[in-house]
């Protein structure tokens, strides 16, 4: 029900990080892991200030224990990221 609302509503308005970002998040709660880091890459591409977007996908890829430039990238810019050299 939840993927079928994401998807209705990216169906809308494809521009919509949120709508990209929250699909991924159910997505990643049914156990397709790849299709929910997709979800979150449109979302980030979508929009690249997207702060929660970007986490789901750190967090992904690290329980994944894998890592993309993108979010190496971005360790430096977010500081709330663990990895990040800017992190308390």
């Amino acid at each position: 029900m939840a993927l079928t609302e994401c998807d209705a509503a990216i169906e809308l308005d494809p521009s919509c990080a949120d709508a990209h970002n929250l699909r991924g998040i159910v997505l990643e709660r049914l156990g397709r892991s790849g299709e929910a880091a997709e979800a979150h890459k449109k979302a980030i591409g979508l929009d690249p200030a997207l702060d929660e977007a970007i986490r789901n996908l750190w967090e992904l890829e690290r329980e994944a224990g894998t890592r993309h430039e993108l979010v190496t990238i971005a360790s430096f810019t977010f500081p709330w990221m663990p990895t990040s050299p800017r992190a308390s």
